[in-house]
């Protein structure tokens, strides 16, 4: 091979390693981006099911609230048929 030759073909590798890097980079941006959307979508849904058991709580004291007032009209119901 010649000297010509030898410069192309190292010129040739230095460029695919270039192209190589730059492939990497751009698949571990792609990476990045993936992981921060998960995270968000994460952090959206841990928000959501913190929500749910708060309104599951509410829901819970006021299904308490309703019976123990059912309980007091049928006792009232039940003391006017006396």
């Amino acid at each position: 091979m010649t000297n010509g030759e030898l410069n192309l073909l190292e010129l040739i590798l230095e460029k695919e390693r270039n192209l190589g890097m730059f492939i990497k980079e751009y698949e571990d941006s792609l990476l990045q981006e993936k992981c921060k959307n998960a995270i968000k979508k994460y952090n959206k849904l841990l928000l959501l099911d913190q929500n749910i058991a708060k309104l599951q709580k509410e829901l819970d004291k006021t299904i308490e609230k309703h019976n123990n007032l059912i309980t007091k009209i049928i006792a009232l119901a039940v003391n006017c048929k006396k």
